[in-house]
């Protein structure tokens, strides 16, 4: 897997060295929530229930027409993942203190890079471009924290503390599936601005709190907007 993060750096660094008049450059910032990938009672039960948690996307957009419909799309983005255990017995989460019956809203921040095929289409006198895209991403985990609150007790103060990336079960190393459709409105003959939702989905399944909490993985949705100009 970390060959493979290279690799697509690699491809990444040899886009940017050969930017024609067929490139479009940009950003685009999304928000969603992020989640483990299994059922929530699969977790021991020290470590209590999962359910979701909020995160970001974010980050430098690079697109290369390969014909007028389809483009090779990558970049580098900074992608927040994680999940929200609640009510478990231990007392330290990943090398970070919680309280008894807690609510942990663990969050990992990963430096990622895409690689996909998009394909679109122009409607609307060639105003309004929709599309959709599909292929892998490869990154790693840089930090991580926990912001964790008594369930119990609310005169508990909410705490925020930073991850023991060294007890991160999950390799640091992450490859996933991406996915995702979007809208662009031409505000010119260079500039566009877009909407998108995206999708991305681990494709290991391993232990990911605890080398004992069972095989599990990332996926996460996420909405928002861009702007993009044509080179």
């Amino acid at each position: 897997m970390r060959y493979f993060t290279f690799a697509l750096v690699g491809v990444l660094s040899l886009f940017l060295s050969t930017l024609t008049a067929q490139t479009t450059v940009g950003f685009s910032v999304l928000t969603g929530s992020s989640s483990l990938s299994s059922p929530h009672d699969v977790l021991p039960d020290h470590l209590g229930t999962h359910t979701t948690v909020s995160g970001t996307t974010f980050g430098l957009v690079l697109e290369r027409d390969l014909t007028y419909n389809v483009s090779l799309r990558t970049g580098i983005q900074q992608t927040q993942r994680g999940t929200t255990l609640q009510q478990g017995t231990v007392d330290k989460v990943l090398g970070a203190s919680v309280p008894l019956d807690y609510e942990a809203q663990i969050r990992m921040n990963y430096v990622e890079v895409p690689l996909a095929l998009k394909l679109g289409t122009r409607i609307v006198q060639d105003q309004v471009e929709v599309y959709g895209w599909g292929g892998v991403t490869a990154g790693y985990a840089m930090t991580g924290s926990i912001r964790s609150r008594s369930a119990t007790s609310l005169n508990f103060m909410l705490m925020t503390s930073k991850l023991d990336m060294a007890s991160y079960a999950f390799p640091r190393f992450h490859l996933g599936y991406s996915g995702g459709v979007g809208m662009g409105i031409n505000l010119g003959e260079t500039l566009q601005f877009r909407l998108e939702a995206d999708y991305n989905q681990s494709v290991e399944k391993k232990a990911m709190l605890t080398p004992e909490s069972g095989k599990h993985g990332y996926r996460s949705l996420h909405f928002g907007a861009g702007m993009v100009f044509r080179l």
